[in-house]
């Protein structure tokens, strides 16, 4: 069960309320796998890339257009950078992102596994990129493109 703090107006007290199933706020009930618990950036400042791949997987979830499995946070810091929505693990902004997928699509996570977390960190050469060069359209593993 999902607990979100609700405040009726400015100033007032905070309530406690409790949310259960997917109503749009509870995002750990009855979601499709291609809709990810937690995950791990590991060193790199991927926090809006992650969030954006989610935010994007969740529209699709609840449009009922399945996806088998998570979208690619690795080809979104690449592609970012290299079109001028993100800075690789330099951070950046899910809402730049999410307008990056609207014009160039976004593979799934098969297609391009993130490895950007291992040893990638601002800074580091190549960082802005995910410190993992991609070719766009082109599959790193098995997958496909969204």
């Amino acid at each position: 069960e999902l607990l979100q703090l609700h405040k009726k107006s400015p100033g007032s007290m905070y309530n406690l309320r409790a949310y259960s199933g997917w109503n749009g706020v509870n995002a750990e009930n009855g979601l499709p796998t291609s809709v990810t618990g937690v995950q791990n950036q590991g060193n790199c400042g991927s926090c809006a890339a992650f969030s954006a791949t989610e935010q994007l997987a969740t529209r699709l979830a609840r449009a009922k257009k399945d996806i088998p499995v998570p979208l690619s946070v690795q080809a979104t810091l690449f592609a970012g950078h290299e079109w001028g929505f993100g800075n690789g693990c330099e951070g950046g902004l899910p809402s730049r992102y999410g307008t990056m997928y609207g014009q160039h699509g976004v593979p799934d996570m098969m297609c391009a596994p993130y490895k950007a977390g291992k040893k990638c960190v601002a800074g580091a050469t190549g960082a802005r990129l995910g410190c993992t060069p991609m070719k766009w359209g082109t599959c790193y593993g098995s997958g496909s493109w969204t």
